[in-house]
């Protein structure tokens, strides 16, 4: 990753996988299935700590509103 990628990344807001699931109204394990599944992208903080960007969530959530 190109350090302008690394300082694009830290200057958007890092969700918790719990926030995030909250934020567009599933279960905490429909959440990590969404991301299993590849229909959300996590993104690494460190050794074992994961976290969602908000930009990431808004697009899931403009995505699932031009499905309906």
């Amino acid at each position: 990753m190109s350090t302008q990628e690394q300082q694009r990344r830290a200057r958007q807001r890092v969700v918790s996988y719990a926030d995030s699931a909250r934020r567009i109204n599933v279960s905490y394990s429909t959440f990590r299935r969404y991301v299993d599944d590849g229909r959300i992208k996590a993104i690494r903080l460190g050794p074992g700590r994961v976290g969602i960007l908000e930009s990431e969530i808004d697009r899931f959530l403009d995505e699932a509103e031009a499905v309906t």
